[in-house]
C-alpha cells in the first residue's frame, strides 16, 4: 500500500510549485528575448520596412475587437465584481461566495493598479517608437543604465495583457473549492486569453514579447500573494476563540 502524504505536506509542496514553476518557465524565454534580441527579431515579423509602419496596428480584429473592447469588459467586469462584493453583505444566497468575490475584485483591480505604477517608473520604449523601427526613441532594456536626457517610453509592462492575467484568481478560487478540473480549465482560459491580448499588442508594435511575459508573472505572484493573505484572514475568522480562565 502506498503511503499517503500528508495534507500540510501536500500544501507545502504545491506552494513551492506555484512559487518557482513560473520563473523557471519564464527564466529562458525572457533571456532569449531580451539578452539574445529575440524579441526584435519577433517584432520585425510585423513591421513593414517600406514604409516605416506596423501594418497590422490598425486592423479591425486587433485595435478594436481585442483591445478596445476588452478594455470595455475589464471596466465592466469591474463593476459587475463591485456591485457583487456589496451585495454578498446583504443578500444571503451569494453569502458563501463573498471571499471570492472579494479575492477576484481585489485581484482585477489591484493587477491595473500595480502594472499602472511599474509604466509610470519604467524606461523602455514601445516598438513603434524605437530607431529600430524608424522613430527617434534609443532602444534600453528594463535593467540597462539611463543615458542622460533619455524619454520614459512608460511601456514595461504590458498593461493590457493584465485585463486577462489578472483573472488568474480564477484557478486559485477553483483549486481552493477542490475544484481541480475546473481550475486547471480555468488557468488554461486565463493563459489563451492572455496570449490573445499579447499577440494583438505584438502585432501592432504596441509592446514586445518579454513586456507580456513579465505582465503575466507580476500578475501570477499578485494573484498568488492575495489568495494567501486571503486565506489567512478566513482561518483566522474561523477559528475558535480560546477563552483564558484565571
Amino acid at each position: 500500500m502506498r503511503e499517503r502524504v500528508p495534507p500540510s505536506e501536500t500544501h507545502s509542496m504545491r506552494m513551492w510549485l506555484e512559487l518557482a514553476l513560473p520563473l523557471l518557465l519564464s527564466f529562458p524565454s525572457l533571456m532569449l528575448l531580451q539578452h539574445y534580441g529575440w524579441d526584435i527579431i519577433i517584432s520585425r515579423w510585423f513591421f513593414d520596412a517600406a514604409t516605416g509602419y506596423f501594418p497590422l496596428s490598425d486592423n479591425w480584429w486587433f485595435k478594436h475587437m481585442l483591445h478596445d473592447d476588452v478594455r470595455r469588459f475589464a471596466v465592466a467586469l469591474l463593476c459587475m465584481l463591485l456591485i457583487a462584493v456589496v451585495s454578498s453583505h446583504v443578500c444571503r444566497s451569494i453569502f458563501p461566495y463573498r471571499r471570492m468575490l472579494w479575492q477576484l475584485l481585489a485581484a482585477v483591480a489591484l493587477s491595473a493598479l500595480v502594472i499602472f505604477l511599474i509604466k509610470r517608473l519604467s524606461y523602455p520604449a514601445c516598438p513603434y517608437e524605437l530607431q529600430l523601427f524608424g522613430r527617434d526613441q534609443a532602444m534600453v532594456g528594463i535593467f540597462d543604465m539611463i543615458p542622460a536626457g533619455y524619454k520614459p517610453g512608460h511601456c514595461w509592462p504590458g498593461g493590457h495583457g493584465s485585463i486577462a492575467f489578472s483573472l488568474f484568481a480564477l484557478y486559485f478560487a477553483a483549486r481552493d473549492a477542490s475544484r481541480k478540473r475546473l481550475a486547471l480549465g480555468l488557468l488554461a482560459f486565463v493563459l489563451l486569453f492572455g496570449l490573445a491580448l499579447s499577440v494583438a499588442q505584438v502585432a501592432r508594435g504596441m509592446h514586445f514579447v518579454s513586456h507580456q511575459i513579465w505582465t503575466a508573472l507580476i500578475c501570477w505572484y499578485l494573484t498568488w500573494l492575495l489568495y494567501q493573505i486571503f486565506n489567512c484572514w478566513y482561518r483566522a475568522a474561523r477559528a475558535p476563540i480560546v477563552h483564558a480562565h484565571g
